[in-house]
């Protein structure tokens, strides 16, 4: 949001509860630029395809800004161990995109580990004792490997 140039878009989406997905109902949105309403679709769309289109409509600046935040065009310059950890029920940050990190990092040096316990990075309640146990098994030994090239 602070990218967009007008101060009267990021206000206006500033005060918007984004986790909803529908329209403001007071119709603030109708006052927003064109790049304001596809910050805004971005924001409330949980749809990937959606939100595929709504990056592409972004301005130039948010574009660039998101480019220079990705760590994927410098992983394969690391020359250390990389370890991810990304959950599948991530609402935030798709676990396609751990899966590309991984893809593109030197094999030999990553460790890549997926769970369904959490949201996000928040612990989240599971009835499936199995898939619980499993996914702390997961976490307990990504956690290990880690915590050995701290000895």
């Amino acid at each position: 949001m602070d990218a967009l140039p007008a101060e009267s878009d990021r206000l206006i989406l500033e005060s918007l509860d984004l986790g909803q997905s529908q329209l403001a109902p007071n119709g603030r949105l109708v006052y927003l630029s064109p790049e304001a309403r596809q910050v805004h679709a971005l924001l409330t769309n949980p749809d990937p395809d959606d939100a595929v289109r709504a990056v592409d409509g972004l301005p130039n600046p948010s574009l660039e800004r998101l480019r220079r935040l990705s760590p994927l065009p410098a992983i394969g310059e690391l020359r250390t161990r990389v370890f991810l950890m990304h959950d599948r029920g991530d609402g935030y940050i798709p676990y396609e995109h751990s899966r590309r990190l991984a893809a593109a990092a030197d094999p030999g040096r990553t460790v890549h580990t997926e769970f369904a316990i959490f949201q996000h990075v928040v612990p989240a309640g599971t009835s499936d004792l199995a898939l619980f146990l499993g996914d702390l098994a997961r976490l307990f030994w990504h956690l290990y490997r880690l915590l050995l090239l701290a000895l």
